[in-house]
């Protein structure tokens, strides 16, 4: 679970390119656990990483639907 918890540090300190990097090391190291440390290690991540990845979303959302304005726009002009 200490490793678990270094990547979600280091995930949470990091860029747009690094948090790639760490998600690609992070799912590498998923691979060399049980299924029983792999499932607590996800619960363990999912738990931690909640307010951001949601807070992610938000902006995705919000920047699709301008997208979509935009594209609606470009195309019933």
């Amino acid at each position: 679970m200490e490793q678990a918890k270094q990547y979600a540090d280091k995930y949470q300190q990091a860029d747009e390119t690094g948090r790639a990097i760490i998600v690609k090391e992070y799912q590498l190291f998923l691979e060399t656990l049980n299924p029983e440390e792999r499932q607590a290690a996800r619960a363990y991540m999912q738990a931690r990483l909640r307010p951001q990845l949601s807070e992610t979303m938000n902006t995705l959302d919000a920047l699709s639907e301008q997208a979509n304005q935009l594209l609606n726009r470009t195309l019933y002009a």
